[in-house]
């Protein structure tokens, strides 16, 4: 299997770098779950190069218009970025380097550097397109090292992915993957020619490759996921430690977080990855446990996130954090499988996984996750698939028919599945929860319904955010409609999983700002990952910026209200791990 795709690789490589005119474009499609939802297209003349990137994936993504000029050495002299970000957020960016002076601005930041003599700082562009990872990948194969140092901040390094390299004789041209470490919380997948010029980017997620690959373009991601795989085996065998005997956190404080009270010195004793006692230290005879001190430190509860979607490299960054159990509410369904297949069998560390079939309806507007159906009959299936593959709910998303609702929760229920979701577009909170929803997902979902015109007011858009923004500062929460939808929510015991955080940040988010959502922790990241977190969410005109700080205050008071109720509310983020 292995030889033949390498094989097909580097056919491809040899189609898709063979000579091309200045004034032709290279052109490379984007590929979310097996279909295409975007593309990017390179033009080059000299040492110009002009890219134009856009992706419609449900109902929103990137448009945007680069322009470089490159200097002699293959970096970046002037680079120029505008356009749209992920969610209609308008994009300004530029940098150029002049000597050793370097300057740099976006919407969210400015500066300036020195740079040494002899150095070749590297600019991590914030709103880039994928074909940065391209020039990043070249300049760093150059580099003594693999390494660069980056403006604004940081470093990047870059390692050759041995067993993916492509060095077939009966090509002209092999194409070779790197790991690029340091533009985010985990590695970048880029491919590079012989030349070092860009030839896409291996993502299970966002797939980026050339046109004449997209015959491949399930191998590849197949190859993506099995590198991934790789790199996380390596580095679970130098962090996760095993033992068959019990393990003693002694000289400890444990919390008890039904009364927010702290014990005394304790010794928590775990075995096999469970708590089985918390004794005083007087109690402690067992001599075959291997001991931690604890140093007075408190032992808090594990924590669960009931809105993830768990990516590979996503797993261990859970742990670190302290969550040890995640609730993945929509994924690819093979490699969610192969992920929670490896995390059980203890090769790679994660949080345990319960597991959301996530089914979406057909449109222009269509998430690709999970499965995207275009018939009711092909939803039951889907369901029966789920179901027998041990999936603890079903997830409804935004493009669902509405009479659908009630047949589809029908079969989840008799296989013994719960149903949840967005509110499909077009029907109400209401409605779904009479059809069978035992809990709505994201709090604004909960909401638009009393806040718009579900005949015609469209929720597989951006507008779902935005109208959350400009409507919610004056929503009654004494009014008959708000109380009715809470009396319905506990007469079928219908859950909320909020993901409140998330939508405090949507709301609060300015350009250059740090939200509280943020603030304890974005300090630690990378500074791509910083630069990213301090920009703006949604695209709030000065006139709005009052409404939306309104609006975030008075979903938050809905949220108590419901808690106060007596609605089941589950803690999840459906943001960053951890």
């Amino acid at each position: 299997m292995l030889s033949r795709l390498l094989l097909a690789i580097a056919t491809l490589a040899a189609l898709a770098g063979s000579p091309a005119r200045a004034d032709d474009a290279q052109r490379f499609a984007v590929i979310s779950s097996g279909e295409r939802v975007g593309e990017l297209q390179v033009r080059r003349a000299g040492h110009r190069l002009t890219i134009d990137y856009h992706i419609d994936d449900n109902g929103r993504g990137p448009r945007t218009h680069e322009v470089i000029e490159l200097g002699a050495d293959g970096m970046p002299l002037r680079w120029h970025i505008s356009g749209r970000g992920e969610t209609g957020v308008a994009i300004q960016e530029s940098f150029e380097r002049s000597g050793r002076d370097a300057h740099w601005r976006t919407r969210n930041d400015a500066g300036d550097a020195r740079v040494e003599a002899g150095s070749r700082p590297l600019y991590l562009a914030q709103g880039a397109s994928p074909f940065a990872y391209g020039l990043y990948g070249k300049a760093l194969r150059a580099a003594s090292g693999h390494e660069l140092a980056t403006l604004p901040a940081g470093s990047v390094r870059a390692e050759p992915v041995p067993a993916v390299s492509l060095q077939k004789p009966e090509v002209a041209r092999s194409a070779t993957v790197w790991a690029l470490w340091g533009t985010g919380t985990s590695p970048k997948l880029v491919m590079l020619g012989a030349d070092g010029d860009f030839l896409g980017v291996l993502d299970t997620s966002r797939l980026v490759i050339p046109e004449a690959w997209l015959t491949q373009q399930g191998e590849l991601v197949n190859y993506a996921a099995a590198v991934d795989r790789q790199l996380l085996l390596d580095l679970s065998r130098k962090l996760v430690h095993r033992w068959d005997v019990p393990i003693h956190l002694r000289n400890v404080h444990v919390l008890d977080p039904q009364t927010g009270t702290v014990s005394d010195a304790r010794t928590v004793v775990v075995f096999r990855g469970r708590i089985s006692e918390v004794m005083s230290p007087d109690e402690v005879t067992d001599t075959d446990a291997v001991t931690f001190d604890g140093d007075g430190g408190v032992v808090v509860p594990a924590l669960y996130d009931m809105h993830a979607h768990l990516s590979a490299w996503d797993a261990p960054l859970y742990i670190a954090a302290g969550i040890t159990t995640v609730r993945d509410m929509g994924n690819d369904n093979s490699q969610l499988l192969a992920l929670t297949s490896e995390i059980d069998a203890g090769r790679i560390a994660g949080p345990r996984v319960v597991a959301s079939g996530f089914l979406e309806g057909r449109s222009p507007y269509s998430a690709r996750d999970g499965f995207v159906v275009s018939s009711l009959s092909e939803a039951l299936r889907s369901v029966q698939w789920y179901g027998e593959r041990g999936y603890w709910q079903i997830k409804l998303y935004n493009s669902i028919a509405p009479e659908w609702i009630a047949p589809l929760a029908v079969a989840a229920h008799r296989l013994g599945m719960r149903v949840a979701g967005h509110v499909p577009a077009f029907t109400s909170s209401e409605r779904a929860i009479r059809d069978g929803y035992d809990e709505i997902t994201h709090l604004n979902q909960l909401l638009l319904s009393l806040m718009i015109d579900t005949s015609r007011e469209d929720t597989r858009t951006p507008f779902r955010f935005t109208a959350l923004g400009q409507r919610t500062a004056t929503l009654d929460l004494e009014g008959r409609p708000f109380q009715d939808l809470l009396a319905l929510m506990k007469e079928h015991h219908t859950a909320l999983d909020p993901t409140a955080a998330i939508l405090s940040e949507m709301l609060l988010g300015r350009a250059g700002e740090t939200t509280p959502v943020d603030a304890p922790w974005i300090d630690h990241m990378p500074a791509p990952v910083q630069r990213v977190r301090r920009s703006a969410m949604l695209e709030i005109a000065p006139s709005d910026d009052a409404r939306y700080r309104q609006s975030e205050k008075r979903l938050l008071a809905a949220l108590r209200v419901l808690h106060e109720a007596g609605i089941r509310i589950l803690p999840g983020t459906d943001d960053a791990p951890g």
